[in-house]
């Protein structure tokens, strides 16, 4: 039977299964309790067996409930494999933004449980799937009309206001708007700090600037700053149009604040005992006292930052400032700070026995780098470029000793999802997904298309490489035995179909081959005796004792098991 009348044909038969569903609003005490489990809580049916349900929660896997306990989450429920989402109105990604800021929408490529795996622009994105929704097809705002149609306008002002704005995002938005009409295209303007967040990190703010052309052309890694451009030749009108709108949404806009562009300096003052130990040695202060004093203040564990972000170009240029300020008695020790990161940094100083202030060092402006912020640039592509396509299996070649890309080893297969450019490489950066290392990002020079594995695809016939210990063990099948691919994942695993076994088999590109098969029977279906499909000899035997085996742990007490018990 054709693959599409066969998932007609089971999803009739079991309809809640792997539908995304809520507890049902009329249910306030299930039958087998709720566990971790909430009334908001959003999941995937992973099983349906007669009356009775089995939901992965992010909260909770294989919660167990009965079937009339529950009802479809329509938004969550439209999501599937291939679709392009957005995150939904007002969510916090528990998984963390990534690129998914900015009201950018992506592809899902990999749908397990109650989570997704989106790819979207140069990153990848992970997370529940009742974070996401299918968005919807963009407004047709044709870049060579003036006059935007009033219905798109008021569209993406209403849902800018359900997502309840803050005061900062609505300055930012009169801000930019404001100033676009004055200035024309081509206009740029930089988002830095909490204005940043307030505009990427709001759902429909992003939305509204790109109807007057805006996009994000190019960030940093930290994502604390975000230079936005529309070349719009009628970026005025439209600029004008948005900002009416939002002020009859919002009434009068708040006036924005030049406080979070302010930037600070970090002094430290010690005695003149140390002052004297720096001037005689240096090196040796450094070593016994100092390092221990202020790297923690610079550089909190599980934190994220780099010697840049502290103002300094390198560890060694940090340095040669201390030992050079320090016999005076004071040194400047972090530099373009932002007055919270100031105050953190003297909060440790302070605990440790220093003396530390702040010095306003000024505003910052302009649309380049700052002291303070890392140099390094992220430039925006919306179109695929270099010569690796999308979706290539490739493996690592040339990468340095010291590069955290080693553990990963030039025998992995990866799949390319994403790709961006950076202002200090020439050509793309690429992100790879690699079996247990997800979201690799690999420069050009480092890749090479594996050619031995792209005949790897659905519906292929293949065996296990070799007869070395595969990446997730043997699971019950041989070297020889002789297997059908289910799908290539996008992390590089493979889902591979045996007869002898009563679940799919998790393998690697790597780990397989198309060459050199076994040759096999040709046999006919056991019970419409038609020619099988692929033509493999079917182990009717080993494929019913998988299924009896699959029975039995079914029956083995998962009936009555309760949510709220380890037993």
């Amino acid at each position: 039977a054709e693959p599409e009348k066969v998932a007609e044909v089971c999803r009739s038969a079991a309809p809640l299964e792997g539908r995304v569903v809520k507890v049902h609003r009329d249910v306030t005490q299930p039958e087998f309790r709720w566990g971790f489990v909430t009334q908001d809580s959003i999941g995937r049916v992973a099983q349906i067996e007669g009356s009775h349900a089995y939901v992965d929660f992010p909260q909770q896997k294989r919660w167990h409930c009965l079937a009339r306990e529950l009802e479809v989450e329509p938004i969550g429920d439209e999501v599937k494999m291939g679709s392009t989402v957005r995150l939904r109105t007002n969510t916090n990604p528990s998984g963390g933004w990534t690129s998914m800021e900015g009201d950018e929408t992506g592809t899902v490529v990999q749908i397990s449980g109650a989570g997704v795996v989106v790819a979207a622009m140069g990153n990848m994105w992970c997370g529940p799937i009742g974070e996401v929704e299918v968005a919807p097809e963009p407004e047709d705002c044709k870049i060579n009309e003036a006059i935007v149609p009033a219905l798109v306008v008021k569209g993406a002002v209403k849902r800018l206001a359900n997502a309840a704005p803050s005061d900062t995002c609505k300055a930012v938005l009169g801000h930019i708007l404001t100033q676009a009409c004055a200035k024309g295209p081509p206009f740029k303007i930089m988002l830095r700090g909490e204005k940043r967040k307030s505009v990427l990190r709001q759902t429909g703010a992003m939305d509204l600037l790109k109807i007057a052309g805006f996009r994000i052309v190019k960030g940093d890694n930290f994502k604390t700053r975000t230079l936005l451009e529309s070349n719009n030749q009628h970026l005025i009108i439209r600029a004008k149009a948005l900002h009416l709108e939002l002020e009859r949404e919002f009434g009068t806009l708040p006036a924005i604040s030049d406080e979070e562009d302010m930037r600070y300096k970090v002094e430290i003052t010690v005695e003149k005992s140390v002052a004297r130990s720096a001037a005689k040695d240096f090196q040796e202060l450094w070593t016994e006292t100092l390092e221990g004093q202020l790297k923690p203040a610079l550089a909190p564990p599980q934190s994220v930052w780099s010697w840049p972000r502290r103002g300094w170009e390198t560890e060694e240029a940090f340095m040669a400032n201390l030992a050079k300020e320090l016999p005076n008695g004071k040194a400047v020790v972090a530099r373009g700070q932002t007055k919270q990161h100031a105050r953190q940094v003297i909060s440790v100083l302070e605990s440790v026995g220093l003396t530390a202030q702040t010095i306003e060092e000024g505003k910052i402006t302009g649309d380049e780098p700052a002291v303070g912020e890392d140099p390094v640039e992220i430039i925006v592509s919306r179109e695929w470029g270099g010569d690796i396509p999308l979706d290539s299996y490739v493996r690592l070649v040339d990468v340095p000793a010291d590069s955290h890309l080693q553990k990963i080893g030039p025998e992995a297969v990866g799949v390319v999802k994403a790709q961006y450019r950076t202002s200090e490489a020439d050509d793309f950066v690429y992100v790879v997904n690699f079996p247990r290392n997800r979201a690799q990002h690999v420069r050009r020079k480092m890749l090479t298309i594996d050619e031995s594995s792209q005949k790897i695809k659905e519906g292929a016939q293949v065996k296990i490489r070799g007869s070395a210990q595969p990446e997730f063990g043997w699971q019950g099948v041989e070297s020889s035995d002789l297997g059908v691919v289910h799908a290539v994942q996008f992390d590089g695993t493979v889902l591979v179909y045996y007869s002898c076994l009563d679940r799919f088999f998790l393998g690697t590109l790597a780990g397989l081959t198309t060459e050199d098969l076994p040759k096999v029977l040709k046999g006919n279906c056991p019970i419409c005796r038609e020619p099988l499909a692929r033509g493999e000899h079917l182990g009717t035997d080993m494929a019913v004792q998988a299924q009896v085996q699959r029975l039995r742990n079914l029956m083995d007490g998962a009936r009555v098991q309760r949510n709220d018990t380890l037993g």
